[in-house]
C-alpha cells in the first residue's frame, strides 16, 4: 500500500440505447456445415444427439480448469483459439500437402473468423475450445459449437443481460506507484510494516466521489511485475514500477480499464511488458494497450457492463525505447498515421459495439490544450466511428 498516484479525471454520463447490434447470441448453428464436424449418422433429425445435454456435460468436465476470475480480453482468447486450432492441425494433419493446404486456407480466413469469434463466442467458449484442442480432444468445428453451448455468449442486451438506460464512465490520467531515485533506489509513495500500511486508508480514499462510476478507466503509468527489484533495469532519468499488491489497491478503488501503452512501458524492461497485463487481468482488471510477442498491435478490447459493449482501442505516440524486433511491441503510432490506421479498426469494430473509445498516450507536458494537429487527428478519429477521444499525458486538464 505504498502509492498517492497522479489523478486527473472527467466523468462522462452516456444515456440511451445507442444502438442494437442485433446479435442473438453465440451458439453456431448445428445445421451448418460449417459449424461442427459433419455428422455421418444416418438417423432422422427427429433422431439426433441430445447436442445440449452434451454441452451440459462438456461445461461440468471444463468447469474446474477454468481461470478465476476469467479474463475479459475477448480478442486475446479468440486469438489463443485461433492459434491453438492452427497448432492442432499441424499436428494432426499427417499428410504434408493436406497439411499445407489446410495451413493456408486457416490463414486465408484468420480474419474473418476473428471477427465471427468477437461477435459471436464468450471469452469462456473460446477458452474452453483452446483448453480442448490442446489435449486433442476433438476438432475445431465440434469444439467451437459445443463450447459455445456450454458458455453461451451474453452480449447484446438479450433478456439475460438487459441495456441499462444510462452508464457512467470516469476517466483518470496518469496513475505511479513510486520511482526509482538518483542513487537507483525504488522510492515508494507510502512505505512501512505490513501492520502499518494495513492500518492506513486507502490512498484513494479521498478521490471516492469522483471514481464512483460504472465504469472507471485509467492510464497506468508504470509497468508491475510480481516482485520489484531493488536497483532499476534502464538508466532513464524518471523510472516508474509497481507490484501485485499495488494493482490490488487500484481494483479496491473500483478501477475496470486501464491502459499500458505509454511512455514509461519499458521501466521494467521485457519482464514488465508481459508480466502487467497478466497481473492486471488476474486481479480483475482489464488491460488495454499492453505489449504483444503476437497478434493484432493495434486491437479494440472489449469491456461489457450492464448490458453494454465498450470497445477499447489504445495506442501511445510516446515511448521511453526504441522499438525492436523480436521483441514485446507497445503499439507505438506516429501522429500521422492515426487516421489511416486506426480508422479502418474503427470501422470493422462499430457494428459491435455501442461505444467505442480510442485512449492515447499523446501531447505536450504542461500545455493547456492540446495542439491543432492533435485536435485535427481527433476530430478524424471521431468521424471515423469513434464516440470519444481520451487522451493523456500532459500531466494537467486541458
Amino acid at each position: 500500500m505504498r502509492t498517492l498516484p497522479l489523478l486527473l479525471g472527467l466523468t462522462v454520463s452516456l444515456l440511451g440505447c445507442i444502438r442494437d447490434s442485433g446479435n442473438n447470441g453465440s451458439t453456431p448453428n448445428p445445421s451448418n456445415a460449417n459449424a461442427r464436424v459433419g455428422n455421418n449418422d444416418p438417423r432422422s433429425i427427429d433422431d439426433q444427439p441430445d447436442w445440449e445435454a452434451q454441452a451440459r456435460e462438456l461445461k461440468q468436465r471444463v468447469d474446474p480448469r477454468m481461470p478465476d476470475p476469467l479474463p475479459t480480453d475477448k480478442q486475446a482468447a479468440c486469438e489463443a483459439m485461433l492459434d491453438e486450432a492452427l497448432a492442432f492441425y499441424m499436428a494432426v494433419e499427417t499428410d504434408p500437402d493436406q497439411r499445407t493446404k489446410r495451413m493456408a486456407e486457416m490463414q486465408e480466413t484468420r480474419e474473418a473468423d476473428l471477427e465471427g469469434c468477437l461477435r459471436e463466442t464468450s471469452v469462456a467458449a473460446a477458452i474452453c475450445v483452446k483448453l480442448l484442442l490442446g489435449e486433442r480432444d476433438s476438432e475445431f468445428p465440434w469444439l467451437l459449437d459445443q463450447c459455445s453451448r456450454a458458455y453461451p455468449n451474453q452480449a447484446g442486451g438479450g433478456p439475460t443481460a438487459p441495456k441499462a438506460e444510462a452508464l457512467e464512465l470516469a476517466f483518470v490520467g496518469d496513475i505511479i506507484f513510486g520511482r526509482y531515485r538518483e542513487d537507483n533506489v525504488f522510492d515508494p509513495i507510502v512505505e512501512g510494516s505490513e501492520e502499518a500500511l494495513a492500518a492506513l486508508p486507502g490512498p484513494f480514499a479521498e478521490f471516492g466521489p469522483a471514481l464512483s462510476a460504472d465504469v472507471l478507466v485509467g492510464n497506468l503509468e508504470t509497468p508491475v511485475i510480481e516482485s520489484l527489484p531493488l536497483k532499476s533495469p534502464i538508466g532513464a532519468q524518471y523510472r516508474f514500477g509497481g507490484d501485485r499488491e499495488m494493482v490490488r489497491m487500484l481494483g479496491a478503488a473500483g478501477f475496470d480499464v486501464l491502459s499500458l501503452a505509454n511512455n514509461h512501458y519499458f521501466d521494467l524492461r521485457e519482464d514488465g511488458q508481459l508480466q502487467s497485463p497478466k497481473i492486471l487481468s488476474e486481479e480483475g482488471i482489464l488491460p488495454i494497450g499492453a505489449s504483444r510477442t503476437e497478434g493484432a498491435l493495434y486491437r479494440v478490447e472489449t469491456f461489457e457492463e450492464q448490458g453494454w459493449r465498450i470497445g477499447f482501442l489504445a495506442v501511445t505516440n510516446r515511448i521511453n525505447a526504441p522499438v525492436r524486433e523480436g521483441t514485446p511491441q507497445v503499439p507505438y503510432i506516429e501522429l500521422n498515421d492515426m487516421v489511416d490506421t486506426l480508422g479502418p479498426i474503427l470501422a470493422a469494430a462499430r457494428a459491435d459495439h455501442d461505444l467505442l473509445l480510442v485512449v492515447v498516450h499523446w501531447g505536450d507536458e504542461y500545455a493547456e490544450q492540446p495542439n491543432v494537429y492533435q485536435q485535427k487527428t481527433a476530430r478524424a478519429l471521431i468521424d471515423g466511428g469513434a464516440d470519444m477521444l481520451i487522451g493523456h499525458h500532459p500531466h494537467v486538464l486541458q
